[in-house]
């Protein structure tokens, strides 16, 4: 690829902003990368990175409680150890207390799930 500008200099880079090829005298470093020299360009890739610096920031502090496996491995662990309860109330001794302790230990494993999504 040749740069834009200067169709005998090679092309060192793409410019953020308008995607045309940049030589190493048209190229100018930024915070979203390389753009062209020009000042239209230099602040249209900055915006951009500045909106998806912002997006990602967003992502990062959506609340991972509504992530699907959070919530099933929850909800699944509160039918379990509700089955466990119901089998030790209906006299169940070994089962009972043993399938109430694997659906509290799945809840435990979903919480531990969000808390480390949230870091």
């Amino acid at each position: 690829m040749q740069c834009f500008n200067h169709h005998d200099h090679a092309a060192v880079a793409t410019c953020k902003a308008c995607h045309k090829g940049v030589c190493p005298d048209c190229a100018r470093e930024n915070e979203a990368g390389i753009s062209c020299d020009n000042d239209a360009c230099a602040n249209g890739a900055e915006q951009t990175a500045t909106v998806m610096r912002m997006s990602a920031q967003a992502i990062a502090r959506r609340s991972s409680w509504r992530s699907p496996s959070v919530l099933g491995g929850m909800l699944a662990g509160i039918c379990i150890t509700a089955m466990g309860g119901f089998l030790m109330i209906g006299g169940d001794k070994a089962g009972g207390p043993l399938i109430a302790l694997m659906g509290i230990g799945l809840i435990g494993m979903a919480m531990s799930m969000k808390f480390r999504r949230s870091r």
